[in-house]
Parts: structure tokens; sequence; C-alpha cells
């Protein structure tokens, strides 16, 4: 369970690095919604595949 978390906050910090790295000059709003947009459409992704 403890490695879940680490993991999933892991991956989440790689996601808003990569997205702040190629775009320096966006504000940290626009950055955030960009990665939880990310996020979402992943959710997404797996909960169509179960049903």
């Amino acid at each position: 369970m403890l490695l879940a978390t680490v993991l999933k906050i892991h991956t989440a910090l790689l996601c808003i690095e990569s997205v702040m790295s190629s775009a320096p000059f966006r504000d940290a709003d626009h950055i955030w919604n960009e990665v939880m947009g990310i996020q979402g459409r992943k959710r997404d992704a797996r909960s169509v595949k179960r049903e």
C-alpha cells in the first residue's frame, strides 16, 4: 500500500517535471491544470476498459 502511494507520487512528480521543462514560460496554474488533465485521461481510459 505504501509502495503504491510512493509510486503514484513519483509518477505525478515526473509528469509535472516533464511539463514544466517543456514549457518554462507557463504559469503554475496552467501547468497544474495540464497535469491534472493528463491524469484524468488516464483514469478515464482505465474505467472504459473495465466496462
